[in-house]
Formats: C-alpha cells, sequence, structure tokens
C-alpha cells in the first residue's frame, strides 16, 4: 500500500522505523528483523501526515478533514484504559484479543482483589 510517512521511533533509536500507510494505520518496524515492532495502530484517518512526539511515547496525526489526533504508542495507558472499561482484571483471552502480543500481566483492581 501507500506510505504517507516516515519517521525514525526515537525510543528505539534507529532500529525502529514508523510508518504511516494510506489507510491511516501506523506500524512500527524493526529494522534488524524486517518485521513489525508490534501490532499496527489503525486509526481509521484518511490522513495527510503525522509525527511522532520526542518521548515516542505518543504520535500525532493529521485528516484531510483539518483533524488532528493523538494516539498513545506506550501500551500502559491503553492496558489501564481496558482495565477501566470492563470494571475487572482482563482474562488472559482478551488481553491477546485487545493488547496484543506482549505479555499477559493481570494489571486490574477487581473487588475480588481488594484494590
Amino acid at each position: 500500500g501507500q506510505v504517507w510517512g516516515v519517521q525514525f521511533y526515537p525510543p528505539q533509536g534507529e532500529r525502529v522505523l514508523a510508518t504511516l500507510t494510506g489507510d491511516g494505520s501506523i506500524h512500527l518496524w524493526d529494522l534488524t528483523t524486517h518485521s513489525l515492532f508490534a501490532p499496527p495502530l489503525r486509526t481509521a484517518l484518511e490522513t495527510e501526515s503525522f509525527a511522532v512526539s520526542k518521548q515516542g511515547d505518543a504520535v500525532y496525526v493529521a485528516s484531510f478533514d483539518d483533524r488532528l489526533e493523538k494516539w498513545q504508542l506506550d501500551p500502559r495507558p491503553w492496558q489501564q484504559r481496558s482495565c477501566a472499561m470492563v470494571a475487572r482484571t482482563l482474562n488472559q483471552e482478551e488481553w491477546r484479543r485487545f493488547i496484543g502480543a506482549e505479555p499477559y500481566r493481570p494489571i486490574c483492581s477487581s473487588p475480588e482483589s481488594g484494590r
């Protein structure tokens, strides 16, 4: 597909490349293995440009309809939001489906845990 932008991913130096594709997906490529570093982030925007923050924790995506969106690249806030949405710890199957390949860690508090 089309690639609209390319930028090095700061936390990984010149080892990981971030690309923005025509369908609005952001891909992080491991340049050592020539494979995806993480599952693609699918923004569903008709994108015009993007920029990775200096800290590498977020990416900003600009769309053709004058929208600017910030997407969190650090998985921890997404994990916490997922737990908050379901108001319990995700089971292993849910973790794999929504969080991806990152090792399973039950991080959410639940009524049973007393936290």
